[in-house]
């Protein structure tokens, strides 16, 4: 089945074709649907599966599908499993699956086989990754880096190997099949299909009741090695501390989980004086810090929930400094209330810019450095405090509150808590210079009109563009609406502290949804998932992709089917998302619910 897997290359930047790898588009398009909703995957690798305790313990990276048969028994109730099932949403699945397999000269495999190809495979489990090679060292030739590892695929082909000689009969019987040989490897055959250069050709085995595939030969040939026999290796993922470390956070619900862990990425980056900056970069990052990443998604009961981890060494000098303390209440809470999708998060913007000055200064040359340096100075000159003082006017909680206009078009309100009104006037003043036009005061408020000059990209005519900033006591805002800006300011004096009527904050889903995570966040997100337009928003997309088509000639695909979708269908099943995020002593944590 090399051929019907043969997007699992490492040609253009190691990049798996999904169209020729996953032969049935609707599943994977739900796998999107799911993470476009939640923000965030699922569980990697249950605890009772063999696969992780078979894997190489070098595994940098892994995506594990533990199969439908994984669901659990009240899965049923699941609101986007039942929106996935439902009939009304079959034009999408029929129009995703034309778009990605209509293109002429390209008909490897008919389409209504690819659809019932994918579902019938995603009965059992599959683990998707990639492995360093400890032993790998990046050379002068920029070739090299596809030696530093390998691409592979676990497939558990119980009751599906003559599906699978189906599809990789059907892939191999088209026009352009690269060349197929085939030697032995421990008592197994193993498939070459070979590319047009190292790290190009796939391999493939069928080993112990699995289905393996790789680009690389080294990683096969250990896979094989490693499925083969009833006993486990020596050495595993499933037996690495940072890993189980993930899974007892995830849990054992999942049907779908990533894990990751952070390689040395020094040693990927090439020998000599042309390279050192690069490395020096990275090394003030302090990237060792972070241990392992995380994701899980269950459909027990009637909401999704999909949940994750980034653990590591939290003490100072580090990407964790960047993430503010968690705290039961965000104050920017009531600018965005009314506003049927919203995001707040807290940030320590001194910690970022110190970070990142600390990453540019390490990579430069000493006059390289003194040249920055001579800039900051010119900064607070221009400033009236320094780059890192004018960040901490703003004390780091930022929100989003998004918006919908009438033709889909999303507009959104930003607010942001800061220290020093006078201040961070000043500051603003001093970076918007003549794009501000207007400015007025109301009570405490005071109101900037700034005016942008852009290019329109369908007329390609010059154009101006109002944006509207307003100063509070304890808050900056931000709008491309003078009346959205205002009306946040008076939710802001006129209900602090409280649900505004109507808000998602005062709606009983949401309100039963938040109360599953942890009082005390550093992150927040919501949406009200039934007021969002979506039938405006896939005509928009629609639209522009179209008006792109005629511009360039680009080969942006056509999604005129769209128009006879009811996305109407969304509203009938999800109704309300819930997310948050929080920070201890051992890394951050996330959990979120769709629903």
């Amino acid at each position: 089945m090399t051929g019907f897997f043969y997007g699992f290359r490492c040609g253009e930047g190691m990049v798996i074709s999904i169209r020729k790898i996953f032969p049935g588009w609707r599943s994977v398009a739900f796998a999107i649907l799911v993470v476009a909703f939640l923000l965030q995957p699922s569980s990697l690798l249950a605890q009772t599966s063999p696969i992780p305790d078979r894997l190489p313990a070098d595994t940098v990276f892994c995506v594990h599908w533990h199969g439908k048969k994984s669901f659990p028994s009240d899965s049923a109730k699941n609101h986007v499993l039942q929106l996935y099932a439902d009939p009304d949403l079959a034009p999408l699945w029929q129009g995703l699956t034309n778009t990605v397999f209509g293109h002429k000269g390209d008909h490897r495999i008919p389409a209504n086989m690819v659809i019932s190809a994918l579902s019938s495979l995603l009965d059992n489990p599959a683990v998707a990754g990639f492995v360093e090679y400890p032993d790998a060292r990046v050379t002068a030739s920029p070739q090299s880096v596809l030696s530093l590892g390998g691409f592979f695929l676990v497939y558990d082909e119980t009751g599906k190997t003559d599906l699978i000689n189906l599809l990789t009969a059907a892939s191999e019987s088209s026009p352009g099949t690269p060349p197929v040989s085939n030697y032995s490897f421990s008592g197994v055959s193993v498939e070459v299909r070979e590319g047009n250069g190292k790290g190009r050709n796939v391999y493939s085995a069928h080993a112990e009741g699995y289905y393996l595939v790789s680009n690389q030969k080294r990683t096969i040939e250990d896979l094989i090695t490693r499925f083969q026999g009833a006993g486990k290796p020596a050495a595993s993922l499933g037996q690495s501390p940072n890993y189980h470390a993930i899974v007892k956070y995830l849990g054992s619900d999942t049907s779908l989980d990533i894990y990751g862990r952070v390689p040395d990425f020094v040693q990927w980056i090439p020998p000599g004086e042309k390279y050192k900056p690069i490395a020096r970069f990275v090394e003030a990052l302090h990237l060792e810090k972070v241990h392992a990443v995380g994701e899980g998604v269950s459909f027990s009961g009637e909401a999704t929930r999909v949940r994750g981890a980034i653990l590591g060494d939290t003490s100072p000098h580090g990407l964790f400094d960047t993430v503010g303390a968690s705290g039961p209440v965000f104050l920017t809470q009531p600018a965005v209330a009314m506003a049927p999708a919203i995001r707040i998060t807290r940030v320590d913007f001194r910690a970022a810019y110190h970070l990142l000055r600390a990453g540019i200064m390490a990579a430069l040359t000493p006059e390289q450095a003194s040249n920055v340096t001579t800039v900051e100075s010119m900064a607070q000159s221009y400033l009236g405090m320094s780059i890192a003082d004018a960040l901490g006017l703003f004390t780091g909680e930022i929100a989003s509150g998004a918006y919908y206009s009438e033709d889909g078009t999303q507009q959104a309100v930003i607010a942001a808590t800061i220290e020093d009104q006078a201040d961070v006037l000043r500051v603003l003043e001093a970076a918007a210079g003549k794009l501000i036009v207007a400015e007025d005061s109301s009570g405490d408020t005071t109101y900037l009109d700034l005016l942008f000059p852009y290019k329109d990209p369908a007329a390609g005519t010059q154009r101006r563009m109002f944006y509207y900033l307003a100063v509070t006591p304890k808050m900056a805002l931000a709008a491309p609406r003078k009346a959205m800006l205002r009306a946040a300011v008076e939710r802001l004096k006129s209900q602090a502290g409280a649900a505004p009527s109507g808000s998602i904050f005062a709606d009983s889903e949401y309100i039963q949804l938040r109360s599953l995570l942890p009082a005390n966040l550093s992150g927040l997100t919501g949406s009200e998932i039934d007021q969002i337009p979506w039938d405006k928003i896939a005509a928009r997309l629609e639209d522009q992709l179209g008006q792109s088509r005629k511009q360039s000639n680009s080969h942006a695909p056509d999604l005129a089917w769209l128009k006879q979708v009811d996305f109407g269908v969304m509203s009938r099943h999800l109704h309300r998302s819930v997310g948050g995020w929080w920070k201890d002593s051992t890394g951050i944590y996330f959990d979120s619910y769709l629903q």
